[in-house]
């Protein structure tokens, strides 16, 4: 939020980028923060989803995106927002969607 920014297209599809400074970027993860509820895994079902991982073939970065996955479809979200479409795709049951 504050390096790169955060890049995406309006709706004609013209690239924008938005750059917080730390204070605006620290003030949007407080609001935003407000809104989320915090799902855990514990650790037997992180080890059985690990247990798993193979099946699916989950490995290396991937193991990351599996761990949302999991956390999410135990929060029975229905739709996942992601930049990497194509990592959570063949994961969950839930839709997904770029943001």
């Amino acid at each position: 939020m504050t390096g790169r920014g955060i890049h995406y297209r309006d709706k004609q599809g013209n690239p924008i980028v938005i750059v917080m400074d730390a204070n605006d970027a620290a003030e949007w993860l407080r609001d935003f923060a407000a809104k989320v509820t915090i799902v855990e895994l514990d650790k037997s079902e992180t080890l059985g989803a690990l247990r798993k991982a193979q099946s699916q073939s989950v490995q290396g970065a991937r193991v990351y995106d599996y761990a949302h996955v999991l956390a999410s479809d135990k929060a029975g979200a229905e739709v996942v927002l992601t930049r990497n479409v194509d990592h959570f795709q063949s994961l969950t049951r839930a839709r997904v969607e770029w943001p």
